[in-house]
């Protein structure tokens, strides 16, 4: 059993856009200027809300993507604080 992953408070994010991500709408991804891909599994609930803010907080944590053979970091967001 190792240690748990360190999360990442980012305050007063700011979204230059909102979509889902994938098939359903259950995941998120954010535009943003970080030059990260930020992606949201699982709280595809929340874009309504998400959509009309313009700004929130981010609870997260910095992951490998894999995608097409690709790889890269990216931040997986676990939590938004609305």
């Amino acid at each position: 059993m190792g240690n748990p992953k360190p999360l990442f408070l980012i305050e007063d994010f700011i979204s230059e856009g909102v979509k889902f991500l994938g098939k359903g709408r259950d995941h998120l991804k954010f535009e943003s200027c970080y030059g990260f891909k930020i992606l949201a599994f699982g709280l595809g609930e929340h874009y309504d809300i998400l959509k009309k803010r313009e700004s929130f907080d981010i609870i997260c944590e910095l992951a490998e993507d894999s995608w097409q053979n690709q790889r890269s970091i990216m931040i997986r967001v676990v939590d938004i604080v609305l």
